[in-house]
């Protein structure tokens, strides 16, 4: 889980682990896997779920936890995460 009080902030309550690119057809990017997420959270009440990946924050992907951080802190206001649910695409909106 991401300890920055930054990021906790935003999406508190949720645990991350790095995705390596696969070697499916077609190939998934790295990315970031939210493992879990605890119940009335904060990440919970923006409506994050364990599973969802996110592969990018207000448009710049994400490879790491470490770049979701450093898009979460230099965010002004809003954040937009793309976000894989299941086999769709959605994105979840933090302000």
């Amino acid at each position: 889980m991401l300890e920055h009080r930054n990021l906790a902030a935003i999406i508190d309550g949720a645990q991350f682990r790095k995705l390596e690119r696969t070697t499916r057809i077609p190939p998934e990017p790295d990315a970031v896997l939210i493992e879990a997420v605890a119940r009335g959270s904060a990440a919970s009440l923006r409506g994050l779920r364990a599973g969802d990946i996110v592969l990018a924050a207000n448009r710049k992907p994400v490879h790491s936890e470490e770049d979701l951080l450093e898009i979460a802190e230099s965010a002004d206001r809003i954040l937009i995460l793309d976000i894989l649910r299941g086999n769709g695409r959605i994105a979840v909106l933090i302000q």
